[in-house]
């Protein structure tokens, strides 16, 4: 397949394309070839648009409301299941979206914390306590949500719950707790714009979603994160962990009943104001499209790009399409090994080897990405 052919796939689906490592590709982006075919592409892409949202069911999945409105879902893996593991979690609808202006990352700075200590935990009693369970306590943010997960026996779960609700309702946020992430999360932030391919898809979100939270960096800016403090906390815990926002789920084999009875005993006496007005509006991309960022690497010099195009939201009911056309396409990175000329490729269909041979005299790695949130992507 010809660039020409990728380049009016992507189009047409409305994907994104990332280039790492590129020494002449800018050339064949501009070229009056591409460029006319991209003119007579079909579509317009001032605007998302919302598509009719898929509908997913299952015999094993069970979803319920307790009476404070949070959502409790089950995903049962059925009889042929024989794990005695099962992962659950709380998901909060609140993410770098959710942030008032000037405070962006403080959604991260407080996910940071909430594994610090509680009025009725320390830090070293609940690594103590799921280390002795033999379970796992993650946590992560992103533009659009939180979510704090634990993996454990089917038997730990009520042990477990009662860590989960400790953590989220109880936590301290101690002024030292503070400091120490601070320190904690600037070094995170150094490392992470260390390197050109991290930092390259923050800017892209900057420049795609300007005026937008999306285009805002999950992390924040390192004067936010110097500035961040305790009231700040508390305000987005008041504003944003409430019942409306959250979602317990579980995936294993579980009971739903049985499930949803032990997230009542502990999330139960969770309160807030749930009468905001739902703040989701038409999402505003780029006029340009695509959108394009080029960035030299420090240290090799060598450049990097990644181009930006219209995607489908979680709801759409191309997303699957999406999903299978970033198969089709792959990754390709260049063998040094191997006289600079063969690639290592994840998919070997004559889609891409035909990509292969139009670029690999030009770049040194190549991928194909999609990011879907709630109403864009």
């Amino acid at each position: 397949m010809s660039l020409i052919t990728l380049r009016k796939i992507l189009n047409i689906t409305n994907t994104g394309i990332g280039f790492t490592s590129v020494s002449r590709f800018q050339n064949l982006l501009y070229s009056n070839k591409i460029n006319h075919f991209y003119n007579n592409c079909h579509g317009g892409y001032k605007y998302y648009s919302n598509s009719t949202p898929i509908k997913y069911s299952s015999p094993d999945f069970s979803m319920s409301k307790l009476s404070n409105g949070i959502r409790v879902a089950t995903k049962n893996m059925g009889s042929d299941n024989k794990s005695n593991f099962i992962t659950f979690g709380l998901f909060v609808d609140s993410g770098v979206t959710k942030e008032d202006t000037g405070k962006n990352g403080v959604a991260h700075f407080l996910e940071h914390l909430m594994f610090k200590g509680t009025y009725k935990r320390s830090k070293k009693e609940i690594e103590s306590e799921i280390e002795n369970l033999g379970a796992h306590l993650n946590a992560y943010t992103s533009r659009e949500q939180t979510v704090y997960q634990i993996r454990c026996f089917v038997n730990d779960v009520p042990k477990c719950m009662d860590i989960l609700s400790d953590i989220i309702k109880n936590s301290k946020l101690c002024k030292k707790s503070i400091e120490n992430e601070r320190e904690v999360i600037i070094r995170e932030m150094e490392e992470v714009y260390k390197s050109e391919e991290e930092g390259i898809f923050d800017e892209l979100h900057s420049e795609f979603y300007k005026n937008n939270p999306l285009g805002n960096t999950i992390l924040g800016p390192k004067e936010n994160i110097i500035s961040i403090n305790r009231r700040d906390l508390i305000n987005y815990i008041r504003s944003n962990y409430i019942p409306n926002n959250m979602v317990i789920l579980a995936i294993g084999n579980i009971d739903h009943e049985y499930f949803k009875g032990i997230a009542n005993h502990y999330f139960n006496d969770i309160n807030g104001n749930d009468d905001k007005n739902d703040s989701s509006t038409k999402i505003h991309c780029s006029e340009k499209i695509p959108v394009i960022i080029q960035k030299r690497g420090k240290h090799d010099g060598k450049l990097h790009i990644v181009m930006g195009y219209n995607g489908c939201s979680l709801k759409s009911i191309d997303l699957p399409k999406l999903m299978l056309l970033k198969i089709i396409l792959g990754e390709y990175t260049l063998n040094e090994h191997k006289n600079n000329d063969i690639y290592n490729s994840s998919s070997n269909n004559k889609i891409t080897q035909g990509i292969i041979s139009d670029i690999k005299k030009y770049i040194e790695s190549f991928e194909v990405f999609n990011t879907c949130y709630k109403d864009t992507g």
